[in-house]
């Protein structure tokens, strides 16, 4: 009884900082862009403008306070929850809440949605004609990367057309319904998970720990709801593939695949991992499905440091991992240092929103975010250095 209160009382306090959250994020509006009209909501976004842009040291701080409140609560709700949490519509309402809020660190999605307005209303290729040669558009004004072209495959844009067509041309609504498109990539890849985990014959209490390590991770909620990136489709088509790869639907595996390739090129980094698997038995090696997502994962995470390397630290690079990183999350502690984590990490933004400039955070953050990068290659390969001892002390032992 007393355990049910408490977390009701958690769900309460998490819609409350969702809420809190939703209403932060729009003080983040592009000073040259106008949502609305209705005299309520200019005023309101004025005062949270002048907040964040003009107060910058209390900014960071309500920053840090919710990000840490997040945090805690998920601790906790992951806590009281591994033992009866149940899927149900009731836990997404703070999901779709945090889908509504403005995407306060990142420009991207005004390039995904310019991207669909140059095929449908400039009957242009936007692989091809950056969106700085419309120099007259006004959602230029607000755009950042603008004499690129579309770096991301041709199926990206194709998606974004749907959120484009039903906005009838209007900005503010084209905005939302990319945001609730991507809600919709958050619950696609939650239920992929979870066939994943009955396909790796998890226990229920193990499923019910994957759901909860994925349905609360902060950086999950931030990153696939707040900001919208597209890797959040791409990971949701990719994780399918691995569901239809492990019930052996050839056709499927590769359809999903494809398509997570054809979002980011960064997915066609596991293909040898998939291949090996496959023709495992041919080289006389054994290896279990658990096995096989452990590497992927793996893979996944080394491209993050490769282009963190090659080019520069993103944050979103991390939902790569992050997203399958809940099926190996099967302790208290597990779950505890994936928060550490995600909060190391998203405090990123922390010294971008206190100084208005980004890459000024200290310089011992970069070495922190490679060493917490390298304990969780250990985690993730658990499996893997086991069965290697195992066998070395088997031969060891025969010999």
């Amino acid at each position: 009884m007393i355990s049910g209160v408490v977390m009701l009382f958690s769900w309460l306090l998490l819609n409350l900082i969702t809420i809190l959250f939703l209403f932060y994020s729009y003080g983040f509006v592009d000073l040259n862009l106008t949502l609305t009209s209705n005299h309520f909501f200019l005023h309101l976004i004025s005062f949270l403008q002048h907040l964040v842009y003009f107060q910058r040291p209390l900014s960071a701080s309500i920053y840090l306070s919710l990000l840490i409140g997040l945090h805690l609560l998920a601790l906790l709700i992951w806590w009281l929850g591994r033992s009866r949490f149940k899927w149900s519509w009731f836990w997404l309402l703070p999901s779709l809440i945090l889908a509504l809020a403005y995407p306060f660190l990142s420009h991207d999605i005004f390039n995904y949605l310019f991207y669909a307005k140059e095929l449908l209303f400039y009957h242009q290729n936007p692989h091809l004609i950056p969106p700085n040669h419309f120099p007259h558009d006004t959602w230029l004004r607000f755009m950042r990367w603008v004499h690129v072209p579309s770096p991301y495959g041709y199926l990206h844009t194709f998606l974004v057309l749907p959120s484009y067509l039903l906005s009838f041309g209007k900005f503010t609504l084209a905005l939302f319904n990319l945001k609730i498109f991507n809600w919709f990539a958050y619950l696609t890849t939650a239920f992929a998970l979870n066939r994943l985990s009955l396909n790796l014959k998890f226990s229920p209490s193990k499923r019910r720990l994957v759901q909860l390590s994925f349905l609360f991770q902060p950086l999950i909620l931030i990153e696939f709801l707040i900001n919208a990136h597209n890797d959040a489709w791409m990971m949701a088509f990719f994780l399918w593939s691995l569901v239809f790869f492990l019930e052996d639907r050839r056709f499927l595996t590769l359809l999903f695949f494809v398509a997570a390739g054809s979002i980011k090129y960064i997915t066609f980094l596991s293909l040898p991992f998939f291949l090996l698997f496959r023709f495992s038995s041919f080289f006389k090696l054994r290896f279990s499905s658990y096995q096989l997502i452990s590497w992927i994962c793996s893979s996944l995470l080394i491209g993050v440091v490769l282009f963190w390397w090659l080019f520069k630290f993103q944050i979103w690079y991390l939902l790569w991992f992050f997203t399958l990183l809940p099926l190996f999350l099967t302790s208290f502690l597990d779950f505890l240092f994936s928060l550490i984590y995600s909060f190391y990490a998203l405090s990123y933004y922390y010294f971008f929103i206190l100084t208005g400039f980004w890459s000024r955070e200290p310089q011992y953050y970069r070495l922190g975010l490679f060493s917490l990068t390298f304990i969780f290659l250990i985690i993730l390969n658990r499996s893997t250095f086991k069965s290697f001892f195992l066998w070395y002390n088997r031969n060891h032992h025969d010999r």
